[in-house]
């Protein structure tokens, strides 16, 4: 996910290299980031539908296990989407997410997340948060193939570089980056907790 909004980030920053004016409110910035940001929701919408469609009809509501899940993926996030939006509240003054704004400014992403360089009470909060639901779901899942990919994608060991280097989580998705990157992220956070909610309900039915 890293390298896919490092390659994005490419373009954005070329497209805006050329422009002397001000940012209008559809360029590259909506086209790229903000359509992806976009797709994802919808997404999330799709699979939200086939979720509640499969708990609805084999009466999963009378399953602990998956009204446990349920309310931790709804938690979860409640807390993303907190965080979305105050990334995007700090970065435009326009309700009707047009993306246009300051968007492209790395420096209220690390503002947000960090203070004199090291990970601030907020960015700790972001990181704990995601090893809680991680903890949690993971506690949940008999599918082991389930359980590998929820652990895999949602822990926050600090991940290697191409050349073998540790980064630390957040310094390695979030610093220095464009706010509407860290959003994009974000988003793309909440479809994948979303997938596997639905695959662990499909397994239970499996199960049953």
């Amino acid at each position: 996910m890293r390298y896919i909004l490092l390659a994005i980030l490419f373009v954005f920053t070329n497209c805006n290299s050329n422009e002397k004016t001000e940012i209008p409110v559809r360029d590259c910035d909506n086209s790229m980031f903000g359509l992806m940001i976009e797709k994802y929701a919808n997404s999330n919408e799709a699979i939200e539908k086939e979720i509640y469609a499969t708990f609805n009809k084999f009466n999963l509501q009378n399953v602990k296990v998956a009204e446990r899940y349920d309310s931790l993926t709804i938690e979860y996030k409640k807390y993303l989407n907190s965080v979305f939006m105050k990334i995007f509240e700090r970065s435009t003054s326009d309700s009707k997410m047009d993306y246009s704004g300051d968007l492209g400014n790395p420096s209220i992403i690390n503002e947000l997340f960090y203070e004199n360089k090291a990970i601030n009470s907020f960015g700790n909060e972001y990181l704990r948060k995601q090893e809680e639901y991680r903890i949690e779901v993971t506690k949940l899942i008999k599918n082991r193939y389930l359980f590998q990919r929820v652990n895999e994608s949602l822990r926050t060991d600090s991940p290697r570089d191409r050349y073998g280097n540790e980064i630390k989580y957040l310094d390695y998705f979030f610093k220095d980056m464009p706010p509407i990157a860290v959003m994009l992220h974000i988003q793309y956070t909440q479809n994948i907790i979303i997938q596997f909610e639905n695959d662990y309900f499909k397994n239970l039915v499996i199960e049953k």
